[in-house]
């Protein structure tokens, strides 16, 4: 994409464009204010920054502008208290006629950012141009409000008011959390794209900076009116920047080809047409490079970037009976448009703060308009600009020793989690979530997280107490499992106090140690005070848990800290005032952390085998079907396929390249295999085919694929895409019981075994895994037998089932499953329940195990609140199945990040059921998040009080990826 920015890394993502930010400003009192000398360009101009919330609940205003002579607000970009990203004006200063504003719902708190974008441009014909907004380089069409300016009209930004950052001009509604890279364009509207590029090794938009001054908009990817048109009737209406509009390049005539050819795209990231296929004809295509793609009816965006190899050299539109559209192409991000050769600028009033060094006020687009900083007080030990950055780093690394210390690595940093704290008193978080503080009231203790987990390696973080009263403060870890952090409960049973049913391990600012609430050491350390620097090592390598007072080390407290992941905990009574503030290498530490202790930080705590491009493995795709027969593009070559119509009330259908195409299994009924002509008719390279059936591919109706990639299909048995003619050779003869079909990917963590039941106790059969199954899904393909569903957080090995096509809860199976042995990483121990193991039938099983970055399996405890349960997964989610193991008759219940690609997710499927999709109540509404999902409502399905649930989760994009980079909040 050219030349190396300023503030580029060569190499980085072997992004030209990409760029590392050293940090963010943290907002809470402080705010920058501007009076401008004259006003300018009032109806076109662009604002973009990176935004990382801090909590939600009530109006932040990111930007704000004032009258300055009647002192009356007269526009703001702010995330509401509704949590929507929105933009709203007063030009009148009598009344707010303009808003736009998200039905998203911004609720991903501290653990990643948002990079959110308005362009604004009055001149356009039609009103939905005029102000556009984009979240994460999406542009948002999902809105809440919708009063647009009329056309030429003037807004108050840019004219010569008061212009204020992260709060009102009088001093109220301030942004909570940090914003880095604040631009503001004057005299053009922008999209993301020149900010911001989405990075094809992560799958995840990332940071890039500002092309001004010489450069040409589209940054040099201009199109000129047919100079390279073949048979295309409207060429310019693909590069007309309106969506919305009549205008729409097309091949002439029905059942012609046309092309467009590219000769300056040789360098191309991303790529997406927004374009239709009238009728979804199975002759109408639109093809690009060598490569064809399937559109819906509605013209909509969609991700052709699997095409390109080279870059861009043409676009091919092939009509059947009727015109297959295409409205615009966008580029990295950005739209190209016709004829512009206007070189980028910032104009007048246009501005560039980082805000990620210490002269966060100073205009650095060559402006010189400069800022003034108000209520900022930073200090060498406590600063205003810390190492929380969204670019992430190409590695982590501890902070150097002492107070003056700002080396330690831009990345994207821990804080206190608003997500994850007790109900029954809520503590206020404050200085970026790095505060956590009670007031005194009722008797009650309350329990605050961390935005991350920590599996293993050693990490150090500092905590002062800052405000004292009594001894009823503690810090430590807990179990990152523990249901407790999120229970609404009365003053006993949390695990910081005695005889809590937590797992956690504590020091007490009376020098006490702790474990689950109940005292270990009486005399660990003298009485901590307000002064003391408090480190706490933790070394989940040697499982010891240790902290150090003023640089000296007090030895280990707990050996016994044993659990699979910890987060750091904090605890407050309420009998009386206490704050607590901790830094986790985002500021400078008062004492430099032992030798081979980390932060905690997305570079240090990214797991040495985490996937980066989970997508490659599993996947969401909808469709509309046809009800004639089409290919479906998922990206991947996927061995099982689980298929619903989202709008009747059909079986779910699965098929798998194990068994082999036009057989069908239901997930929602316990019928044996059937052969189905009209079905999956094919496992392409890049997703599969349907044929007629109303299940795969009813005319009209909106559909939803679920795929996995195992071990391929290239022969009978298959181990990460190699493909052995017999069991013995794939390495799959370990058991007594020999697979007659496998598809097996150990690097995913995923298999699908075929074999012959024997009907004898102690069968064993070779899963092909690396480590033991956490997740197991098994069939009896011959006779019509239920569902079998094993899942670890339950291993009891006399009573460890479930049914997969009832709402049964965990049911107790004697020795008739598992023959009281678990799985281990090599075979799985079969009894003879017919359901498993009856003689001469045969079976299908679908295993998996936890992978970072790809899946993780867990379990939960509902809180019975619309505040429910937050759980930690360390990845943004793409699917989400949850099963109640307490209460007879809940159903398995079934979201995905694409048929609710906003929060609040509420579109649910029944695993165990025919029916239609199902959005109709706020009770099961949960939000997918950047690191986990938060429960939202009180259904029984997903949060009653005390029971506990079983979770099933894939990912869409890792938390910590191979760059100390993350998943975007959402």
């Amino acid at each position: 994409m050219g030349a190396l920015l300023a503030g580029g890394l060569p190499g980085l993502l072997n992004q030209s464009s990409a760029q590392v930010i050293d940090g963010s400003l943290k907002f809470g009192v402080g705010r920058l204010t501007r009076t401008l000398s004259s006003g300018a360009n009032q109806k076109t101009w662009t604002w973009s920054s990176w935004v990382k919330r801090g909590e939600s609940g009530s109006s932040h205003l990111i930007f704000d502008t004032k009258d300055a002579t009647a002192g009356t607000p007269r526009g703001s970009i702010a995330i509401n208290d509704s949590n929507r990203f929105r933009v709203a004006f007063n030009p009148s200063g009598n009344s707010w006629t303009v808003a736009v504003s998200s039905n998203a719902l911004l609720r991903d708190l501290g653990s990643s950012w948002y990079h959110l974008v308005v362009s604004c441009d009055t001149t356009q014909s039609s009103s939905s141009n005029r102000i556009r907004l984009y979240i994460n380089g999406v542009q948002v069409t999902d809105l809440n409000e919708s009063s647009y300016p009329s056309e030429n009209q003037d807004l108050p930004f840019n004219q010569n008011d008061n212009h204020t950052i992260g709060a009102s001009e009088t001093n109220a509604l301030h942004l909570e959390g940090f914003l880095s890279q604040f631009y503001f364009i004057d005299g053009q509207a922008l999209g993301p794209g020149y900010f911001g590029f989405t990075d094809p090794l992560t799958n995840t938009w990332r940071p890039k900076k500002f092309r001004a001054e010489g450069t040409t908009a589209n940054d040099g990817r201009t199109w000129s009116d047919g100079t390279n048109l073949t048979n295309i009737t409207n060429g310019a209406g693909a590069f007309d920047g309106d969506l919305t509009g009549g205008n729409y390049a097309h091949a002439t005539g029905a059942g012609n080809s046309g092309t467009i050819n590219f000769s300056n795209l040789t360098s191309v990231s991303t790529l997406r047409l927004y374009a239709r296929e009238d009728n979804r004809e199975a002759s109408g295509k639109i093809t690009v490079n060598s490569t064809d793609f399937d559109f819906p009816t509605t013209a909509s965006w969609v991700d052709v970037s699997s095409a390109l190899s080279g870059g861009l050299s043409s676009i091919t539109l092939k009509n059947g009976d009727y015109l297959t559209a295409l409205f615009a192409i966008e580029v990295d991000g950005i739209v190209l448009r016709n004829g512009i050769t206007t070189n980028l600028a910032f104009g007048t009033n246009g501005f560039y703060l980082p805000m990620d060094n210490d002269d966060f006020n100073i205009d650095k687009s060559g402006k010189g308009n400069n800022w003034t900083a108000v209520n900022f007080s930073g200090t060498s030990i406590d600063p205003d600009v810390l190492k929380d950055s969204p670019s992430g780093a190409v590695s982590g690394g501890r902070a150097q020793t002492g107070i003056t210390t700002t080396s330690s690595a831009p990345s994207n940093y821990a804080t206190l989690n608003p997500l994850q704290q007790s109900l029954n008193r809520t503590p206020t978080l404050s200085d970026g979530n790095l505060t956590v503080s009670l007031s005194s009231g009722s008797s009650e203790w309350t329990n605050t997280g961390c935005t991350m987990n920590i599996g293993s390696g050693k990490y150090y973080w500092e905590v002062q107490f800052t405000t004292i009263n009594g001894t009823i403060a503690r810090i430590g870890v807990a179990d990152s499992d523990d249901y407790e952090f999120n229970r609404n409960t009365s003053s006993t049973g949390l695990p910081w106090l005695g005889s809590g049913t937590g797992t956690s391990w504590s020091l007490d600012v009376g020098g006490n140690t702790l474990h689950n609430g109940s005292t270990v050491n009486s005399s660990y350390t003298s009485t901590i005070t307000t002064s003391d620097a408090i480190g706490v090592l933790l070394d989940l390598d040697n499982n010891t848990l240790s902290y150090s007072k003023n640089g000296t080390n007090l030895g280990v407290a707990h050996s016994n800290v044993t659990s699979d992941f910890v987060t750091p905990g904090f605890g407050l009574h309420g009998a009386t005032t206490n704050t607590i503030s901790v830094n986790f290498g985002q500021k400078p530490f008062k004492y430099p952390p032992p030798a081979g202790y980390k932060l905690l930080n997305a570079a240090d705590l990214k797991p040495e085998t985490v996937i980066t491009r989970p997508d490659q493995y599993v996947g969401v795709t909808t469709y509309t079907g046809n009800g004639t027969g089409q290919s479906i593009n998922t990206g991947q070559k996927p061995d099982f396929v689980w298929i619903k119509n989202r709008d009747d009330s059909t079986s779910h259908m699965l098929f798998d390249s194990v068994r082999g195409v036009q057989k069908v299994i239901y997930s929602n009924a316990n019928t044996q295999e059937l052969p189905a002509a009209i079905s999956v008719t094919a496992f392409n390279r890049d997703g599969f085919t349907v044929s007629s059936a109303n299940e795969v591919n009813g005319s009209s109706d909106d559909m939803v694929a679920w795929t996995w990639k195992a071990g391929g299909n290239k022969n009978t048995f298959n181990v990460d895409d190699v493909g052995y003619a017999s069991a013995a050779a794939a390495g799959l003869d370990g058991g007594n019981i020999n697979p007659t079909g496998a598809s097996v990917g150990t690097r995913q963590g995923f298999s699908i075994i075929k074999y012959t039941g024997t009907g004898n106790s102690s069968s064993t059969l070779s899963h092909g895994l690396i480590n033991a199954p956490q997740f197991m899904i098994i069939k009896n393909l011959t006779d019509a037998e239920n569902w079998f569903v094993w899942h670890h957080s339950y291993p009891i090995p006399d009573r460890n089932g479930f049914y997969l096509d009832l709402t049964a809860n965990i049911q107790n199976f004697g020795s008739t499953s598992f023959s009281s042995t678990l799985p281990s990483s090599s075979v799985i121990t079969l009894s003879t329940n017919n359901i498993l193991n009856g003689s001469g039938d045969q079976f299908v099983a679908y295993v998996w195990h936890d992978v970072p970055g790809v899946q993780k399996f867990g379990s939960y405890v509902g809180n019975g609140n619309a505040d429910g349960p937050f759980v930690e997964i360390g990845f943004r989610p793409a699917i989400l199945w949850i099963k109640d193991l307490t209460t007879n008759g809940e159903l398995w219940c079934a979201h995905d990040s694409k048929r609710d690609p906003i929060n609040p997710a509420k579109k649910r499927l029944e695993l165990n059921g025919s029916g239609a999709e199902d959005a109709s109540q706020d009770a099961r509404i949960k939000d997918f998040l950047s690191n986990g999902f938060k429960i939202r409502g009180t259904s029984g399905e997903q949060n009653t009080n005390g029971d506990t649930y079983i979770y099933m989760a894939w990912a869409e994009a890792p938390s910590f990826n191979l760059y100390g980079g993350q998943s975007n909040a959402r």
